[in-house]
């Protein structure tokens, strides 16, 4: 069954399914632990929303380059549950597996969907799924929980942490359907995460104080340094020796992920709010009064680069190529600043990205056409270096 696509609705509130798995622990990232939410819906009947759509039609298309549907095994594209405005989507891929999560904003349904759909007023509803190139499979799926974004993986269970007030600090999906909030413990607001061998890192704040870089080991968090709320942190990357926290005011430091020594790098001042570790260095993704742009930082320095990016531009490594997207388009950067338009779409917009390698990439796309329609206004991708094909 392609997840979402069922024709039968669900009995239960927001329900999804697909192949395998269990109902975890109340609670996701995203959603405080301790409060009375409810449970994961085991993954048992994938159906569309409770409202009366046609199907998704078989010959829309993407742009030009768009080729045959398939990845490794995998032959049926991806069908989201979810349909209307306010889709949140977020990625992550190894070579092994991609995950995806697909939430959407209760207040944002489409005219007619009934307000049960969620459980509270101007909650949420969010789902998890894999595909290890044998079919997609529902994992697990929520309600009222915040926005998501995945960071990493520990064997095949996916880390993440929610952005918005009152979410768990760390989450860790196993593919069996349960979830565990790592360490119990609650944050206000997150705006990073990190995996390093068997230790998590995360940068975030309890609102009540200063940001916190901490780091969870042998079942425990502690903090490793804290930053002021001034300077707003909100880009973490792994080095491969320190950890680099970039926010406003032009911060960009290293720090010793054991100790919390910090070394101060003389940066351009702006407002960081991503970025993208490489083998030989980083980019940015800087806001000041001027816009948006982007910078590298190399052996050779800063280098700020004239290439079109905005808020909901993201940046991707591989290898020594830098991926960056923006609105319909998709841009590789090389170490010299030097970038080619790899992939632009047809009326759609490229909503996160992954990349294994230059011929295995992962994009989910917003296609508003699509919202008349069940499977919603968004689809799963990936660019085989030539063509995109749905997945």
């Amino acid at each position: 069954m392609v997840a979402g696509c069922s024709s039968e609705a669900g009995s239960r509130r927001g329900s999804v399914g697909g192949s395998g798995g269990s109902a975890g622990t109340a609670g996701a990232a995203g959603a405080g632990g301790t409060e009375a939410l409810d449970p994961p819906t085991p993954p048992t009947a994938v159906t569309p929303p409770p409202v009366e759509l046609p199907p998704r039609p078989a010959d829309f298309s993407l742009g030009p380059m768009l080729g045959p549907p398939g990845w490794r095994q995998s032959t049926e594209p991806f069908c989201s549950p979810w349909v209307g405005n306010g889709m949140f989507t977020s990625l992550w891929s190894t070579p092994e597996a991609v995950y995806v999560t697909v939430g959407i904003h209760c207040y944002s349904l489409i005219d007619g969907a009934p307000q049960e759909y969620c459980s509270a007023p101007g909650g949420a509803s969010e789902s998890l799924f894999v595909n290890r190139g044998e079919g997609w499979q529902a994992i697990h799926h929520y309600t009222d929980v915040a926005e998501i974004r995945n960071f990493g993986v520990q064997g095949d269970a996916l880390l993440s942490f929610g952005r918005e007030s009152g979410s768990c600090a760390v989450g860790k999906s196993t593919m069996d359907g349960s979830f565990d909030c790592l360490g119990g413990r609650p944050i206000a607001y997150s705006t990073g995460g990190l995996v390093r061998g068997d230790r998590v890192f995360h940068l975030g704040t309890d609102s009540f104080s200063d940001y916190s870089l901490s780091r969870f080991a042998n079942g425990e968090w502690s903090e490793v340094k804290s930053f002021e709320r001034r300077d707003h942190p909100g880009v973490l990357l792994d080095l491969g020796g320190p950890l680099l926290i970039a926010g406003d005011h032009g911060l960009v430091v290293g720090v010793d992920p054991e100790s919390g020594t910090t070394q101060t790098i003389a940066a351009p001042l702006g407002r960081y709010e991503e970025g993208a570790a490489l083998p030989w260095g980083y980019a940015l993704l800087s806001n000041d009064a001027s816009g948006y742009k982007l910078v590298l930082h190399s052996a050779a320095g800063w280098k700020t680069l004239n290439l079109p990016v905005g808020d909901d531009t993201k940046l991707r490594a591989e290898a020594s190529s830098l991926y960056v997207s923006y609105g319909d388009k998709l841009y590789r950067v090389d170490e010299t600043g030097e970038y080619e338009l790899v992939l632009e779409l047809t009326q759609a917009r490229i909503e996160d990205f992954r990349v294994n390698s230059d011929t295995e990439i992962f994009l989910s796309i917003e296609y508003p056409e699509l919202q008349q329609y069940q499977c919603g206004r968004f689809v799963m991708t990936w660019f085989d270096g030539n063509q995109l094909h749905l997945m």
